[in-house]
Order: C-alpha cells, then structure tokens, then sequence
C-alpha cells in the first residue's frame, strides 16, 4: 500500500464518509472510509509481487474495491519490478506526494529494499514470505499484525 502522510491524511479524513464495516482481504474488519484513508490515506494496494494488470483489475473489481483505488501499479505497469523504487516513485509522483511524505504497508524484504530506495517509510506485516526470516531482521519502521494498527502509526 501507499500511503500519504500528516496533512493529506488528515484533509483526506476529512473528507471520507463512513460507511458500514467490510472485511478486507486479510480479514480486518474496517468501514469504506477507513479503506479509503487512513483514515483515508491507503490509495494503493499491491495485491502479489508480479501480479499483470489483466489479472489484478478484475481481482479488484470482484472484492468490489476497484473504484476506492485512483491508480493500479501491477508488475507489468513499468518495466522496473521491486526491490526497484520506480514501481513506489511512479505512485508518489501520481499523487503529487514526496517520498519523504509517503509510507508503504508490504510484507518482504523486497518492500522493505523499494522503500528504503525510494526514501519512503516503511511498515511491514508480521507475515509474509520470507523463507523463514522474520521481517523485523530487515529493519522496517514498524511490524504490524493487523491493518488496524496503523492508523496510530501515520500520525
């Protein structure tokens, strides 16, 4: 995920209509809005390292998500793949955000490489494939278990 940080979030929280509790793909129960900030603030999600356009839309469209994401970055958008930053760039630059100001949510070492190479903030799940390393070896900024602890974190 890409996340704008302090001010974006809080004008874009502002903004955001609750709306009834959803489950998400990883199984937090959140509302519409809270998947459209962070409040308000996730606006990109990465669904699998790879993961071609063709595949991804459709997979969006029938969580029913597809319309809360301005842009889809999948593995075929550049011909940069991650650990590279331009995948992360690319989205920083759409939003018109500073990578100083951005946070990506990932999984692997891989998002903790393109982060740290963009100059984004980095939090990591506690799960992910990682062939048996724990993430936190990898030096995020911050290893969550569940989406719902990060609204504290984006402060």
């Amino acid at each position: 995920a890409f996340l704008p940080s302090g001010r974006q979030q809080r004008n874009a929280a502002k903004k955001t209509q609750r709306e009834p509790p959803q489950r998400s793909p990883d199984g937090d129960e959140r509302s519409r809005g809270d998947q459209k900030g962070a409040d308000a603030a996730i606006v990109g999600i990465r669904l699998q390292n790879g993961v071609r356009v063709r595949r991804a839309q459709p997979l969006l469209k029938d969580l029913g998500v597809y319309g809360d994401f301005e842009i889809v970055i999948s593995g075929d958008t550049l011909p940069q793949k991650k650990p590279d930053p331009a995948p992360l760039l690319h989205g920083a630059k759409f939003f018109g955000v500073e990578p100083a100001d951005a946070m990506m949510v990932g999984d692997s070492v891989s998002d903790v490489k393109a982060s740290r190479a963009a100059g984004f903030q980095i939090v990591c799940m506690s799960y992910g494939y990682n062939h048996g390393q724990d993430i936190r070896d990898f030096g995020p900024d911050a290893v969550i278990d569940a989406l719902t602890e990060l609204p504290p974190l984006l402060g």
